[in-house]
């Protein structure tokens, strides 16, 4: 065991609870999501796409940590809405490669305005946004397809 540099770190917390017969519980914890600073840049209110219904970015970030979004990851949102999954993989990894499908016309998706947002941060936009229901095999077969073009590109180079 590596104790200087270990593969996944373990915290214990003492005294989370203010019960008094509970004061010295001491709990182990293992982080599970890594993000920037300052997750709220993600949030309805500081984005161009807004929804009726969005994900919540702690949410988002924790779900990319859980999935395990790597330098050069593919990631593929089949209900991607205003793409807060995608927004949060490329703020965790820069480098990761997205496609998103969404079902919603543009009234309530703009697809646009999605893409300012990635824009907006300096963030690498996604391969694709595909209008379309991700149940449909088509549009899926359409996602995949952008994924095994960028895959192509950089076996060429």
């Amino acid at each position: 065991v590596d104790l200087e540099n270990p593969d996944c770190p373990i915290y214990l917390f003492k005294g989370l609870r203010s019960d008094k017969d509970i004061n010295n519980t001491i709990v182990l914890a293992r982080r599970i999501a890594r993000g920037p600073q300052k997750i709220s840049s993600i949030a309805p209110a500081n984005r161009t796409c807004i929804t009726s219904t969005p994900l919540d970015p702690m949410t988002a970030f924790s779900m990319c940590n859980i999935a395990g979004v790597k330098s050069d990851s593919y990631i593929l949102d089949p209900f991607a809405g205003s793409c807060t999954t995608l927004l949060a993989a490329a703020m965790i990894q820069p480098d990761c490669h997205t496609v998103g499908i969404e079902i919603t016309h543009n009234g309530i998706v703009n697809r646009s305005d999605a893409l300012l947002d990635f824009e907006s941060r300096n963030l690498t936009k996604p391969l694709a946004f595909i209008h379309g229901s991700a149940i449909d095999e088509s549009i899926r077969d359409r996602a995949r397809n952008y994924i095994r073009m960028e895959q192509k590109k950089k076996e060429k180079l």
